[in-house]
């Protein structure tokens, strides 16, 4: 997908010995004015499997592996109940599992969303894509109530919940990231549309989301550790402090630093 294109090679430049794992006939959903296509390379999978497939669970496929990052799966906010069943809650129950076989897997890191409290920052009446942060009180904290916006998130959340039993029953450690929106490399790409006060919220620069995952992957943590992955933006509404105290990662960017339009 988009975030494991991205990652593959600097992981791999910073001496992580990469496997990438996943679907080749899978696209990501991509974004306003992008094609998913341009956005992911199929080139980089070492191993083609479905993760859905119940065979995965038990097949040994992170067998020597000390380290699993989980990005696979259903992204768009918009999809059915049905698709984000097998692709984000059997997929991640499947990864779990196999981790949980492995003789060597150390630690997961699991790929959540935004979306997952987002319920409470959405335009009422508006959709996944929205933001009206004057409905918050306050910025929202990891301790807050869950608020899916949506199948997607609801499906994400109960993959927290799944990757979260693995690490209590020592198993192996889990962190789990609340990403942001990581699509767009200027924040700016999508004003005057209905997604800007959204992106600019949510935005997640390329540096940051190397930031957050190498310290995901790397910070000493206590069986299970959760975090936001947001950009450092004035509009967030997400409150960072204890992302950043649990990874030991303050994000570099912002999306002030970008005019409002083109």
């Amino acid at each position: 997908g988009i975030i494991g294109s991205r990652l593959y090679s600097l992981l791999s430049r910073d001496g992580w010995d990469v496997v990438g794992v996943g679907l080749a006939a899978a696209r990501s959903q991509g974004g306003p004015g992008r094609d998913a296509a341009a956005e992911t390379h199929s080139e980089l999978l070492d191993v083609d499997v479905d993760l859905a497939d119940p065979s995965v669970a038990a097949s040994g496929i992170f067998e020597g592996c000390t380290h699993v990052l989980h990005l696979a799966g259903v992204g768009a906010p918009d999809a059915s109940f049905d698709a984000v069943l097998r692709g984000n809650v059997v997929a991640t129950h499947n990864v779990l599992a196999a981790a949980r076989r492995s003789t060597t897997v150390r630690r997961v890191v699991f790929a959540s969303t935004n979306h997952v409290q987002h319920g409470a920052s959405k335009a009422a009446d508006g959709g996944p894509g929205s933001l009206d942060a004057s409905r918050l009180p306050r910025r929202l904290r990891l301790d807050d109530p869950p608020e899916p916006d949506s199948f997607y998130a609801a499906s994400k959340l109960h993959c927290e919940a799944l990757a979260k039993l693995y690490a209590r029953a020592g198993h192996f450690e889990v962190v789990t990231l609340r990403v942001g929106w990581c699509l767009y490399d200027d924040p700016s790409e999508l004003a005057a549309t209905e997604f800007d006060a959204y992106l600019r919220a949510m935005w997640l620069s390329r540096g940051d989301l190397y930031g957050f995952v190498t310290a995901a992957l790397t910070v000493p943590v206590d069986e299970y550790a959760c975090a936001y992955a947001v950009s450092d933006n004035s509009a967030r509404v997400f409150d960072l402090e204890e992302s950043v105290r649990a990874l030991g990662y303050a994000p570099k960017d912002s999306s002030d630093d970008f005019a409002s339009g083109r």
